[in-house]
């Protein structure tokens, strides 16, 4: 781990796992389980393109660890103003839509009626507070909606490495990190809501607003994380075995 980022795995790593990396939709399909298992370790696997830098192992190392923390850029306001608009389309309404000025921000904010900039630590792309949602669906939707990036950085990270493109890793894994950063928001909250969700219809939710602290509460933050790690997990390689699929499907069909 090295500048102690550790946000890529070393070669050695990429290598030894490779075969391990190798499945299908199909393969994901009928053993769900074994693929919703933490997919931290591979996302960071695959965010590895020290091939592009020159230097020796440590210098590239650092390097990459440096790109891929500045790629993360990339996507952080526009997936912001992805959850800020799908809640609207699905019938929400938003109390507050912030952009982190770091990113650019306060250049947004005089072009996107209702959107508001301050500069963040840490350097996060910004937050929606909603203040209603449409219909649980549309909660789903605005949650999940923002991943749609990750597909697309999939697969410039593959086309990066392939050609030894460091514009084309560096935008792919600006587009895909966030995929792994969701577990500490977005995935954790969808967890949370489906396990709260569920409990209510089972008739079994503790009432009141003085019961928000309850032992019911932090079992629904412990099991959201838990199951929103595994819906990360299972999203990350579909999205994954997609990008292959139809890149394989391609190649076939222009050979």
């Amino acid at each position: 781990m090295v500048l102690g980022l550790g946000f890529h795995a070393s070669l050695e790593e990429v290598v030894k796992h490779k075969e391990r990396d190798d499945y299908t939709l199909k393969d994901i399909l009928f053993d769900p389980l074994t693929y919703s298992k933490s997919a931290f370790g591979e996302v960071f696997r695959d965010l590895n393109f020290e091939k592009n830098f020159k230097g020796n192992g440590e210098r590239k190392r650092n390097l990459n660890d440096v790109a891929v923390l500045t790629s993360f850029g990339v996507s952080s306001v526009p997936h912001e103003l992805i959850h800020a608009g799908i809640n609207k389309l699905t019938g929400g309404v938003n109390t507050e839509v912030m952009l982190n000025d770091f990113y650019g921000g306060f250049i947004l904010k005089q072009f996107l009626p209702g959107v508001e900039s301050k500069l963040m630590f840490p350097l996060i792309g910004g937050y929606v507070n909603p203040e209603s949602y449409g219909s649980f669906a549309g909660q789903l939707s605005m949650a999940l909606a923002p991943y749609a990036m990750t597909p697309l950085g999939i697969y410039l990270i593959m086309k990066g490495q392939e050609k030894q493109s460091l514009p084309l890793s560096v935008l792919g894994a600006g587009l895909t990190i966030g995929h792994v950063g969701g577990i500490l928001g977005d995935f954790w909250k969808i967890g949370r809501d489906l396990i709260y969700e569920t409990a209510e219809l089972m008739q079994i939710t503790p009432g009141g607003p003085e019961n928000e602290n309850t032992w019911f509460y932090a079992g629904v933050a412990v099991g959201g994380f838990y199951l929103g790690s595994k819906i990360m997990s299972l999203s990350y390689r579909s999205m994954k075995a997609s990008v292959k699929a139809v890149r394989s499907k391609f190649t076939k069909k222009n050979n």
